[in-house]
């Protein structure tokens, strides 16, 4: 008995001479090769893996961040954060009123006007939808967004 590795290949391989050998060998190594390389890609990936902090935690982390550091493109960030880590949960409803509104503050309001029509998208029925949709307007020669006033508040 020899090797099992080596008895398996050749009975599975035709001899290394023949015609019918180099022809069968053909699409095995192709097969082989479009494995290595598709599998390959996964070593490529750069997505860096989500962080598991919970909805609350992010959510207020974004809330100090508007509130006491006056931090809004941060404050965006982590709103944005809990919508793509919990995105079907009350707390990514709420924040993405908070980012539109982060993102308004921070005067990026392409930004502002993309997370509220967004808003609107996903929650139409939302008693907040109709306050999201009437977004206030960017100043002047800042936005090329269609403007969108603002109901004066009460």
């Amino acid at each position: 008995m020899g090797n099992g590795f080596s008895e398996t290949m050749r009975s599975v391989l035709p001899a290394s001479g023949s015609r019918r050998g180099r022809r069968a060998l053909g699409p095995v190594l192709g097969v082989v090769l479009a494995a290595v390389v598709l599998g390959g890609c996964s070593l490529f990936d750069k997505d860096l893996p989500l962080s598991d902090d919970p909805p609350d935690r992010l959510y207020n982390e974004g809330l100090y961040l508007l509130n006491s550091k006056h931090d809004f493109k941060a404050a965006a960030k982590k709103f944005e954060e809990v919508d793509r880590q919990h995105p079907y949960s009350e707390w990514a409803r709420k924040s993405l009123i908070m980012s539109a509104y982060a993102y308004y503050e921070s005067q990026q309001y392409d930004e502002a006007i993309t997370s509220a029509k967004r808003y609107v998208t996903l929650h139409p029925g939302s008693p907040d939808a109709s306050r999201t949709a009437n977004t206030p307007p960017a100043p002047s020669g800042r936005s090329t967004s269609p403007r969108i006033s603002l109901p004066a508040r009460r």
